[in-house]
């Protein structure tokens, strides 16, 4: 069963002025909330460090990130957060919209047993006699039936790689918010996992009056389809024994 371990939601909107005179107001209805941890202050945006160690809001004068860096991160009070600060700032020109998620499924079998389990029949194909397939992660452009278009990479990954990916610090999908770098030790992690990084975007936003629905929608739908992605992921890579025997 994979965990949900990240996720992050990125809005753009054209600059507002005020933001300037609402930045110190959103933090203070943060903490007024009992949401605020830690913050920063400068002069194009603040940063809220709240609710869990790895979870934060940055506010700029042309947009917002939240990102939730925990299985158990509560989705609703990052939401709350959002509304908080499009309250202050009223953005009249939003601009999209970006979610994004990362999966990590723990493998009861060896990191060469996955790896080979999961090439399939057109991964099996690359190997020669001198050269054989080690290692692997795919890159794939997708679309969700609304037109939504986005990116997911995806492999099998070892312990000690997994904080390098979810701090992104490797991978290649396209996010905007910033993920920290205190993540737990690789001792914490399944010796061998799925790692699935999914990024969907949306441009077609609407105004102020409807926004804040629309993040919610928005969140919540592409949340759920990179849920059902991910396990279809990983029944089709490391569900089925035979594939083991395609690679070879």
């Amino acid at each position: 069963m994979h965990d949900l371990w990240t996720q992050s939601l990125s809005l753009r909107w054209r600059p507002e002025l005020r933001f300037y005179e609402k930045r110190i107001e959103i933090l203070k209805s943060f903490e007024e909330h009992g949401y605020l941890r830690a913050f920063r202050v400068q002069e194009n945006f603040i940063d809220a460090r709240f609710f869990g160690s790895r979870d934060s809001v940055s506010v700029q004068q042309n947009g917002l990130d939240v990102f939730l860096g925990h299985p158990g991160s509560d989705v609703d009070r990052a939401l709350a957060a959002v509304e908080i600060s499009l309250s202050a700032v009223i953005p009249t020109q939003p601009r999209r919209f970006l979610a994004s998620f990362q999966h990590l499924t723990p493998l009861t079998m060896q990191f060469e047993d996955a790896v080979s389990r999961a090439y399939g029949g057109v991964l099996g194909r690359l190997g020669t006699e001198g050269i054989e397939v080690d290692d692997w992660a795919l890159l794939a452009d997708i679309s969700s039936k609304e037109g939504l278009p986005g990116q997911i990479e995806f492999g099998i990954v070892r312990a000690e790689e997994v904080p390098l990916r979810l701090s992104r610090s490797a991978g290649r999908v396209q996010h905007e918010a910033a993920a920290p770098e205190d993540w737990p030790e690789p001792a914490e992690f399944a010796d061998v996992s799925l790692f699935s990084d999914l990024a969907i975007r949306r441009t077609d936003v609407g105004s102020i009056g409807t926004l804040r629905d629309e993040v919610q929608s928005f969140w919540q739908t592409a949340r759920s389809e990179a849920d059902r992605l991910v396990s279809t992921l990983e029944k089709a890579l490391v569900g089925d024994d035979r594939q083991g025997e395609v690679a070879r």
